[in-house]
C-alpha cells in the first residue's frame, strides 16, 4: 500500500488514476467475499503517557508495549470469531485456527511466537490455536489483503484523531470503509479511556487473586 499510494517501488511510473483502479479493485475483491476484518488501533502516545506504577500493573498481565496489547486482542478476537463459525454449523464442527504473518526479522518473529506460545497456555481455548508462520506478502494474497486493510484504517485513524494530518489521498468504497469501522466497533482501539479501563481491571484482578491466597 506504501508503494501503491506513494508510486514508489512496483509501482512507480504507475499513474494516478492506474493506482486508484488496482487499489479500487482489490478492495472490491475483499469486499465481495464473506470475510470479517478482525483488527487493533493503539495510539501511541496514550501508553507513552502511562505512569510509571500505571505500566508495572499492565506489565503484570504481559502487557509490556503495544505489540503485546495488539496480539493478546487479536488472537482472543480469532478465537472468539471461529467458535462462533464453528458453533453455526450442523453438527458444531470442531474448526481449529492457526496464524499468518508477513515476512519479519527474526527479532521480531521471535517476539510473535513468544507471544503465540504464551496464549496457547494461558488462554482456556488456547487448544485451537495449531500454529504461527511467517510468509513473503507476495505469496499470500490473505496478507496482501491484510495489508490494505492496516494501511488504509491507519490512515482512517489519523485523520478522524488528528483532523487531516494523514497523506493516504485514495477514496475508500462503502463496503470496504464498512469493514474499517467495525474494526472500531469491535472495540479493537486502545486510547487513553481504553488503557485507563484496563489498568482498573487489571487492579481488581490483582485484588481478587490476592482475597483468594488469603
Amino acid at each position: 500500500m506504501v508503494d501503491c499510494v506513494h508510486a514508489t517501488g512496483e509501482f512507480e511510473g504507475w499513474s494516478l488514476a492506474e493506482r486508484l483502479a488496482i487499489f479500487g479493485d482489490l478492495a472490491s475483491v475483499i469486499v465481495s467475499g464473506n470475510i470479517r476484518a478482525l483488527g487493533s488501533v493503539f495510539v501511541v502516545r496514550a501508553f507513552t503517557d502511562c505512569s510509571d506504577a500505571e505500566k508495572a500493573i499492565l506489565a503484570k498481565g504481559g502487557l509490556l508495549g503495544p505489540m503485546d496489547f495488539v496480539f493478546q486482542l487479536l488472537v482472543q478476537m480469532a478465537i472468539t470469531q471461529t467458535r462462533r463459525y464453528a458453533a453455526i454449523h450442523t453438527p458444531p464442527i470442531a474448526e481449529k485456527l492457526a496464524l499468518v504473518f508477513d515476512e519479519e526479522p527474526p527479532s521480531t518473529t521471535g517476539r510473535y511466537e513468544r507471544l503465540y506460545d504464551h496464549h496457547c497456555a494461558k488462554h482456556p481455548h488456547g487448544d485451537m490455536l495449531t500454529g504461527i508462520g511467517f510468509v513473503k506478502s507476495r505469496d499470500a494474497s490473505p496478507i496482501q489483503a491484510a495489508d490494505m486493510l492496516a494501511y488504509t484504517t491507519y490512515h482512517w485513524e489519523l485523520k478522524r484523531r488528528f483532523q487531516g494530518v494523514s497523506d493516504f489521498n485514495f477514496p475508500i468504497i462503502p463496503g470496504f470503509l464498512r469493514l474499517i469501522e467495525n474494526v472500531a466497533a469491535d472495540g479493537g482501539t486502545y486510547d487513553h479511556e481504553a488503557l485507563r479501563r484496563l489498568v482498573i481491571t487489571q487492579q481488581i484482578n490483582e485484588a481478587n487473586k490476592q482475597a483468594h491466597v488469603l
